[in-house]
């Protein structure tokens, strides 16, 4: 007993050290740098270098539209049209030194039109944006667990969407954008699918 009481507490102090050095030891093997990257979403939805699932869909959602927006085309160049009109008759009456009451008419108008417009392009807005919420969204979720997958097989703790304002910019981590593999890696898989 004397020899434990003599010896033991070196004994565990030695004990308690190999431990404590065992456990750093591992803890320095398992602190592998977390590995980052990040993209661009804005290029996914590039004519040509985007993720082409995307690109057709907006194509799609587009000319669904396309009514819609040479109606706004047409309302905007008659707009424009008054408003030249009222120009010009306003100049003619400055010239004669009278009222114009012709302006008041146009004027008029062209409140009108522009009420319209205002209507027309909220209405078309709104029902865009339903529409693409219902088009683009499920292709948007599928981007987002293709991106999960990517990161997973790529070793990657986070990708970063680098068109968002960072306070650490991709620069500052030498070349971790991995947007155009990303994009390939995306295409590929939905080529597959098909």
């Amino acid at each position: 007993m004397k020899i434990f009481q003599k010896f033991g507490y070196g004994l565990i102090f030695i004990l308690a050290f190999a431990v404590s050095a065992i456990a750093q030891t591992e803890k320095e093997q398992s602190a592998v740098p977390n590995k980052v990257a990040f993209v661009n979403s804005e290029m996914f939805e590039d004519k040509e270098k985007g993720i082409k699932e995307l690109v057709d869909a907006y194509a799609k959602l587009s000319d669904e539209f396309k009514p819609q927006n040479d109606e706004l085309i047409v309302m905007f160049n008659k707009y424009k049209e008054l408003v030249k009109q009222i120009e010009e008759l306003n100049k003619a009456a400055n010239d004669l030194g009278c009222g114009c009451y012709l302006c008041k008419e146009k004027i008029e108008e062209l409140q009108d039109l522009e009420s319209q417009n205002k209507s027309f392009y909220a209405s078309a807005r709104n029902l865009y944006l339903k529409r693409e919420s219902q088009v683009i969204k499920p292709i948007k979720n599928k981007i987002q667990k293709a991106m999960k997958q990517f990161a997973k097989e790529k070793g990657y703790k986070a990708i970063f969407d680098s068109w968002v304002e960072l306070l650490v910019y991709p620069k500052d981590f030498g070349k971790p954008d991995v947007t155009d593999e990303f994009i390939k890696y995306y295409n590929s898989l939905a080529a597959k699918q098909q």
